[in-house]
């Protein structure tokens, strides 16, 4: 079950030696014994790997016959993939980098129950197609409210996960009234607000090395050749997974990892890295609620902490046991923190907001400063 309580942030001290067992655990892969180990459990399969369903092709998994797909097409000629499911108050997924709506299948058939669920394929992923203007975290927020706008969306309740959350985030602090129009409060999932590693310089280091990176990530992955070795798709499944993960969900994370764009990485690193948005949080306006697994390795806990104490409406709600991929880690138990979030502030039959504003869980303590030094 989820904990809704907002505990202070780790001592900085504790916070890397909290996660680097686990982090010296994902990457011990590199040991004799986990290549016997991988050995071992690919003998006991002796299948070639598969999708977990026969209808999943690139950017989707098991999508329901009856979703509708949409094109969007952007003022800088790109293309953006939509599914859409259901009927109901809004409800818009924003995936990851290197995701795709293929990250939502459990949400996309179980919300549109109640919901008029809306996945999209941000440009270049899934079956969306950038345009002139290349890849930016700006760029993505302009592609989200073109799709808003196109598919006449009001009163949506915006989910964002990782990088979506990113988007999110900064469409709400630089076009608030535009996004005001479509939503009327995010779930943020796995994200951050500032930058994943507070080093000193990082900025100038990222500019520096930038075209290096590019260059090997292009040459290296340009062919999906990362993507096609069993041993890296396991080591990356396991880095986004907390806990001890299911078989089922070991193989939906490798699915995933295997349909990935590496170009998409190449185009998006740098700038996720030193993402930075936390000295304007307090200007978004609308309801928010926050998640994050414990064992989240990509943005840990303390990410969580300090959005959810710098937006001025927040509650912060945590996952034991859970990594990075909360919404088929714990899908349940999201969904149905989504949906009550959703009856807290989407608009009723006669198409008001709710004035509601959310400070915190109900039954949450008062939250510590959760700030880091």
């Amino acid at each position: 079950m989820p904990n809704s309580t907002r505990p202070s942030a780790p001592h900085p001290g504790n916070r890397f030696a909290k996660f680097l067992p686990r982090t010296i655990s994902a990457a011990s892969w590199m040991s004799p014994t986990k290549w016997a180990e991988q050995a071992i459990e690919s003998e006991m399969m002796r299948r070639p790997e598969a999708p977990l369903s026969a209808g999943m092709t690139l950017g989707e998994l098991d999508l329901p016959p009856e979703s509708k797909h949409h094109r969007v097409i952007t003022d800088d000629g790109g293309e953006i993939h939509v599914v859409e499911l259901g009927q109901g108050p809004p409800i818009v997924l924003l995936h990851g980098v290197l995701l795709s709506v293929a990250t939502w299948p459990y949400q996309i058939r179980e919300l549109s129950r109640q919901h008029r669920v809306i996945a999209i394929d941000q440009r270049g992923h899934g079956r969306s197609s950038p345009g002139l203007e290349g890849y930016s975290i700006n760029r993505l927020g302009r592609d989200l409210l073109d799709v808003l706008e196109a598919l006449d969306v009001r009163d949506a309740v915006l989910v964002g996960h990782s990088m979506g959350g990113m988007v999110a985030m900064c469409v709400a602090i630089h076009r608030p009234k535009d996004l005001a129009r479509h939503v009327s409060g995010m779930t943020l999932v796995a994200t951050s607000a500032d930058p994943l590693f507070n080093l000193p310089g990082l900025p100038v280091v990222v500019r520096l090395l930038s075209p290096g990176i590019r260059l090997f990530i292009e040459v290296a992955g340009g062919r999906a050749a990362l993507a096609n070795l069993r041993p890296l798709r396991y080591i990356g499944a396991r880095v986004i997974l907390g806990g001890k993960p299911s078989p089922a969900n070991m193989e939906f994370a490798k699915a995933l990892i295997r349909a990935a764009s590496t170009r998409i990485l190449a185009e998006l690193w740098g700038q996720l890295l030193v993402f930075d948005v936390t000295d304007d949080l307090d200007k978004i306006t609308l309801p928010c609620q926050v998640i994050v697994g414990d064992a989240d390795l990509l943005t840990p806990p303390w990410h969580a902490i300090r959005m959810a104490d710098k937006l001025r409406h927040a509650s912060l709600i945590r996952f034991a046991d859970c990594g990075h991929m909360v919404m088929f880690e714990r899908h349940r138990e999201m969904n149905r923190v989504i949906l009550n979030f959703a009856r807290q502030v989407q608009a009723d039959s006669g198409g008001t907001v709710a004035r509601r504003r959310i400070t915190r869980a109900p039954g949450a303590k008062k939250r510590g400063s959760g700030n880091r030094s």
